[in-house]
Parts: structure tokens; C-alpha cells; sequence
């Protein structure tokens, strides 16, 4: 038996609500996994359709509403991280802050080109230092909330801005999603 033979491929795809079909991780065993521009913004496109799912409201018996908020301001604080690391890498910048990963949104938009950051902010319809003072309130959402259940503190999600800034970034990722980069 070759060598070659003894590797297997592992490959996740997922067929998006578009028809599309998205390879989103390709791995070989002993090979570190590589996402494409193309595969991680299908992925945080899911990301921000689970975070649209968890904000729909639910009537449940009787009189009562559900809707998932911590879950959705997970997803949407996830997406937020993917796609602005997936746009930086886009424009062929490194994703990491200070020589780090970062999961820090406010320090990851400041790493996207001034052009593109103009254009997201108008697709809020917010004041630019609005803007850039929401993202500051949001800047570690994804780290707050993955755990807030083992350090609990009083803590405020602004879900207008979360949600005007999923609204505002999703253009940017659909269009990467569908690029054959």
C-alpha cells in the first residue's frame, strides 16, 4: 500500500439555502485543516443564518414567546469574528493582533481597508463614532458570551447594533462566498 493510499480525505460540505454547494473543510490526517476565503465565508454565511433562526420568535402554549438570544448573540459574535477575518485575509492583510490570534472585533475591523470599513458602517445607517462606539461595547461579545455560564457577571447586548452590523457584513461575505477565489 502506497503512501498516498494511506491518506483519506474528510471533507464536510454543506448545501446553502441558495442551491449552492460549499466545500467547507478539507483535511488529510497528520495535515493541519485549511479553509479557502470561499469555504469560511460559507461558513460564517451559516453562522449568520443560525443567528437569524435563534432571533426568530417561536409561539409556544398558550400566550408565551421563545427565542433563543444568548444562542443568537453567539452566532452572530462568531459570524462577526469569521467574516472579518475571512474580508481581511481577502485583501491578503494577517488576521492576527499585536502578533496574536484575536477574536477582538474592534481590532479586526480596524485591520479591513478604510473603503470597505466606510461602506459597512453606511450599511448601518449609524453616525461613524456611533458606529465605532457600538463596536467598542461589542468588541469582546464572542469571549463574553461562549462561557458566560462559568463566570457569572451583569452584562448588556445591544442587539440593534449586533444586529445592524450582521445586516451590514453580510453583504461583504456573500459576495465572497460566491467568488471562485
Amino acid at each position: 500500500m502506497g503512501e498516498s493510499s494511506k491518506k483519506t480525505l474528510w471533507q464536510m460540505g454543506v448545501q446553502l439555502p441558495d442551491g449552492q454547494f460549499a466545500r467547507v473543510l478539507q483535511h488529510f490526517p497528520g495535515d493541519e485543516p485549511s479553509l479557502s476565503i470561499q469555504s469560511s465565508a460559507a461558513q460564517a454565511y451559516l453562522f449568520i443564518k443560525a443567528y437569524d433562526r435563534c432571533m426568530e420568535e417561536r409561539r409556544l402554549i398558550g400566550a408565551t414567546h421563545e427565542a433563543l438570544y444568548i444562542p443568537a448573540a453567539i452566532c452572530a459574535a462568531f459570524a462577526l469574528e469569521l467574516s472579518l477575518k475571512t474580508i481581511i485575509v481577502s485583501e491578503e492583510h494577517s488576521p492576527r493582533v499585536r502578533g496574536k490570534n484575536s477574536h477582538d472585533l474592534f481590532d479586526l475591523f480596524e485591520i479591513i481597508d478604510s473603503e470597505r470599513q466606510k461602506i459597512i458602517i453606511e450599511r448601518t445607517g449609524l453616525p461613524r463614532d456611533f458606529f465605532l462606539k457600538g463596536l467598542q461595547q461589542i468588541r469582546t461579545i464572542f469571549e463574553e458570551l461562549r462561557y458566560f455560564y462559568e463566570t457569572p457577571k451583569h452584562f448588556a447586548i445591544d442587539f440593534g447594533f449586533l444586529h445592524k452590523l450582521v445586516v451590514a457584513i453580510e453583504p461583504e461575505i456573500d459576495v465572497l462566498r460566491k467568488d471562485k477565489i
